[in-house]
């Protein structure tokens, strides 16, 4: 026995390399289709850490910046 699991279900995969399992990583093609509709439906996730902005020492000596046209920020009413 190898020791290795299904990630879905948790059945132990029998055989002495992957390449003799057909469905790898998962022991089935159920289980598969499980994993797919996990992703699908977005109960998985990639989460990237957020980074904090570059910024140099001539631009934090500024301040923020400011548009360079009026007319590139668009008028809007407050409600």
């Amino acid at each position: 026995m190898n020791g290795i699991h299904c990630p879905i279900c948790g059945k132990p995969m029998d055989g002495p390399r992957p390449k003799e399992w057909p469905h790898w990583p998962f022991c089935s093609r159920r289980c598969q289709l499980i994993d797919l509709g996990r992703w699908l439906g977005e109960r998985y996730r990639i989460e990237v850490p957020a980074r904090p902005q570059d910024f140099d020492d001539a631009d934090a000596a500024e301040g923020p910046s400011k548009p360079a046209d009026s007319s590139a920020v668009p008028d809007r009413e407050e409600a």
